[in-house]
C-alpha cells in the first residue's frame, strides 16, 4: 500500500518542505522516503506551490504566511550558482560518489578544475568509467 500524502503533494511542495526542514537539497532526499517522514508531512499540508507566469524562467518568490498574521516575501529572478569551491566539491560529491565512488569522484574532481590544462581529454575517460559486472 502506498504511503498517504496530503491532498496537495506535489514536487515542488515536497522540494519546499525538504528545504524548510533540512536547509537543503540533496539527491538522497529523493532517494529514500523523505516525505514520508512526519514533519515533512505536516509542512506539505500546509504549503501551496503554484507557478508565476510573471516570473523569469528561473525566478521565484517564496511567500509565507505565518500564524500571527504576518506575510513574508523572499524573490530570486536569476539563478546565483554556486558560490565557492566547497559548494560545487559538495554537490559534485553527492552526484557523483554514488556512481563512481569516493576515489575515482576525488580524480575527477581535481581534474575537471583544471580542465583547461588537460591535454587530451581521452585521458578523463577511464575516471568517468563505472564498469558494473553482471
Amino acid at each position: 500500500m502506498a504511503p498517504h500524502r496530503p491532498p496537495r503533494y506535489d514536487r515542488r511542495s515536497s522540494c519546499l518542505s525538504i528545504a524548510l526542514t533540512d536547509g537543503y537539497l540533496s539527491l538522497d532526499h529523493f532517494r529514500d522516503n523523505t516525505v514520508d517522514q512526519e514533519n515533512i508531512k505536516d509542512l506539505l499540508g500546509r504549503i501551496h506551490a503554484v507557478t508565476d507566469p510573471t516570473l523569469p524562467e528561473w525566478g521565484s518568490r517564496v511567500r509565507i504566511e505565518i500564524a500571527d498574521g504576518r506575510i513574508l516575501t523572499e524573490e530570486c529572478l536569476q539563478l546565483t550558482g554556486l558560490r565557492t569551491t566547497a559548494e560545487s566539491r559538495d554537490k559534485f560529491f553527492d552526484c557523483a560518489v554514488p556512481v563512481l565512488g569516493p576515489k575515482k569522484s576525488v580524480t575527477v574532481f581535481d581534474t575537471l578544475r583544471e580542465f583547461e590544462n588537460i591535454g587530451n581529454i581521452s585521458d578523463l575517460m577511464p575516471s568517468l568509467t563505472v564498469c558494473k559486472h553482471i
